[in-house]
């Protein structure tokens, strides 16, 4: 906790992301204001980018969150239950409801029936001592030929959409066909075009070596596979200098600093040209000096700078 004191609040809430006011809370040990955070990661990343040990803090803020838990259920506990009869209630008229849609149902089929086949004549008819066979041999005829008409219509959309998606189909192939032509002469294209530069590159192949020798001599060149943080501090007058870059980038040799980079995994290639990989997960600290440049320790960071992380 002394040593997050110590920091420069702001400078570690740009480098981390992580809010003032938690930081703040965190030192005040305002557990009641830290409950709306996620306080474990972010004292997970705390601790791995200023080497923090916050072991005793969680132990406090545990204790302090378990009898706020304690608390909560007491007072779920006594909470009275008062009992109701809605429940009686529901029951009875969510049953008076259904017979009233019953009935509705069955009445509307009823008038729907008399509607559609008319009954109702057949009815009057036989009431005059007329014969209803022949109307009801009407109306089963009537239905037989609208049964016929729907499958037939039916039929004619089935052979509509088949035919649709076969025409589809073949225009897909088409297409596919000419995307396959494409990239076979784009291919060839950029085969030719590799060969001519591999010829080029074989003609100026020793002067491109001896610039390479020259430049290693005089930077380190840094390659990373992502976002990165890079800090820059001279040695001569403190000053500071700082970066976010996902491509490479490089250190001057000549000039006596110290280099902070974050967690993501780099490449560096050294004075004398080798390649040297650092893995994601920690921060890395480098020191150039006398035109060498060499990883060094936290602590032998922190002597250099004067006492401070960064």
């Amino acid at each position: 906790m002394n040593k997050l004191k110590d920091l420069n609040l702001k400078e570690v809430s740009a480098r981390t992301q992580i809010e003032m006011d938690f930081l703040n809370a965190v030192i005040e040990k305002d557990f009641e204001r830290l409950s709306r955070f996620n306080v474990k990661g972010f004292l997970k990343i705390l601790t791995r980018e200023y080497d923090l040990d916050f072991t005793e803090f969680l132990e406090e803020y545990n204790t302090f969150m378990h009898g706020e838990e304690e608390e909560i259920s007491d007072k779920e506990d006594k909470k009275v239950i008062i009992p109701t009869h809605v429940d009686a209630y529901q029951q009875t008229s969510s049953g008076l409801w259904f017979w009233f849609v019953g009935i509705v149902i069955i009445v509307g089929a009823l008038i729907w029936a008399i509607y559609k086949y008319d009954l109702l004549k057949i009815f009057l008819d036989k009431q005059e001592g007329q014969n209803p066979s022949s109307a009801v041999v009407n109306i089963i005829d009537e239905a037989q030929n609208n049964l016929k008409d729907t499958q037939i219509s039916q039929n004619e959309e089935a052979n509509e959409s088949t035919e649709q998606n076969t025409s589809a189909q073949e225009q897909i192939s088409q297409n596919q066909n000419k995307e396959e032509e494409k990239p076979k002469s784009l291919q060839e294209q950029i085969n030719a075009q590799n060969k001519q530069n591999e010829s080029e590159q074989g003609v100026s192949s020793e002067n491109t070596g001896a610039n390479d020798l020259n430049t290693s001599l005089r930077e380190a060149v840094f390659s990373t596979n992502g976002k990165v943080w890079v800090g820059f501090i001279k040695l001569e007058n403190g000053e500071k200098k700082a970066i976010v870059t996902e491509n490479n980038f490089t250190a001057d040799l000549s000039v006596p600093q110290l280099l902070l980079i974050g967690a993501t995994e780099i490449t560096l290639k050294d004075e004398q040209g080798k390649l040297h990989t650092f893995p994601a997960g920690s921060s890395k600290r480098f020191l150039i000096e006398d035109g060498i440049i060499k990883p060094i320790t936290l602590a032998e960071f922190m002597r250099y700078n004067k006492g401070k992380e960064w």
